[in-house]
């Protein structure tokens, strides 16, 4: 039932994710964001910057194997969903 559980979460959390504009308007006029988090797993976090590196080499082996790339936001999401069972 946990793993029911947290995979629900994660589907909500992906969504929400992939939904968000970028967070450069919340910034203060001197602030800078470094990097956001994707997803929050147990005790751990998944960092958009280690997914957005995980989408751009996947699609880099996709595109040198001839093969057509799926949906950007699919892409995303699966790689979303890798990393976080990686983080439990």
């Amino acid at each position: 039932m946990s793993l029911i559980r947290n995979m629900f979460l994660l589907g909500l959390a992906g969504l929400a994710w992939l939904a968000a504009p970028a967070r450069g308007d919340e910034l203060s006029s001197t602030g800078v964001l470094l990097d956001g988090v994707a997803a929050v797993v147990n005790d751990g976090i998944v960092l958009r910057s280690t997914v957005e590196q995980q989408v751009q080499l996947i699609s880099q082996r996709i595109e040198a194997q001839g093969q057509q790339l799926p949906p950007a936001q699919i892409l995303r999401q699966q790689v979303l969903e890798r990393q976080v069972l990686e983080v439990l």
